[in-house]
């Protein structure tokens, strides 16, 4: 015959299976919030840089500029006037670069950090995004050649042609807006590097904004809650 005693035993049993229980999903619980908080803090400054960046990639292949821009370059021996006006002028993209080296570098710094709490797939964007930095900075140095070395009056027909075509690909990568290829339409091509950032800045968005806009633990447990209150009660 069950007791009075018997019951309050079973009674304290259950509580302490139910306390070691709701002991261990308190753990789990903190431990996946914490885990969330460090992944969101991550996404936040490597999204904040990635639009930082991109700018930084607009400035440095604008066309516009200001006086004494490029002079930060150390001319040659005996360099003459006109050579140098126009290393010069190659040399702008790479002066704006070395402006903004901290936050460029924080970034390439963060994509390990990045690449460890997601995938290598998730870092991808962070990575284009580097390498058309670089390929903006090659493209001024292949052009300071180009405008400095080549006589164009001795070339014949083939080789004019075909270093014309190089130019004019270098010099679409190192300005934002000069486009190449021939018009369809009447419209001309989109600008392949500024069409390269922006698809890097929105993939890097998606992977972020579903960690920033992520519910967790019991806030996550409430809203759903709430919203299906909240259906019961409309429909």
């Amino acid at each position: 015959m069950t007791t009075l005693k018997d019951f309050a035993d079973i009674a304290t049993s259950i509580g302490v299976i139910l306390g070691v229980f709701l002991a261990l999903y308190g753990i789990d619980a903190w431990r996946r919030e914490a885990m969330w908080k460090r992944r969101s803090e991550l996404c936040e400054e490597v999204l904040a840089l990635c639009y930082e960046v991109k700018e930084i990639i607009s400035y440095m292949r604008s066309s516009g500029g200001f006086g004494g821009e490029g002079e930060t370059r150390q001319p040659d021996e005996g360099e003459p006037d006109d050579v140098r006006h126009k290393k010069n002028l190659a040399w702008i993209p790479i002066e704006r670069h070395n402006k903004h080296l901290e936050k460029l570098s924080r970034l390439w710094a963060l994509s390990y950090r990045f690449r460890a709490q997601f995938s290598i797939e998730a870092t991808k964007p962070i990575e284009d995004l580097r390498d058309i930095v670089n390929s903006v900075k090659s493209a001024a140095h292949v052009l300071s050649v180009f405008w400095t070395t080549f006589n164009w009056e001795v070339m014949t027909p083939e080789q004019y042609q075909k270093n014309r075509v190089l130019q004019d690909h270098y010099e679409a990568i190192l300005w934002e807006g000069l486009k190449t290829g021939d018009q369809v339409n009447g419209v001309a091509p989109p600008d392949e590097i500024q069409t390269k950032v922006d698809d890097a800045v929105k993939r890097i968005e998606r992977t972020c904004r579903e960690v920033l806009h992520a519910q967790h633990t019991l806030f996550g447990i409430l809203n759903i809650k709430l919203k299906s209150i909240r259906g019961d009660i409309c429909s």
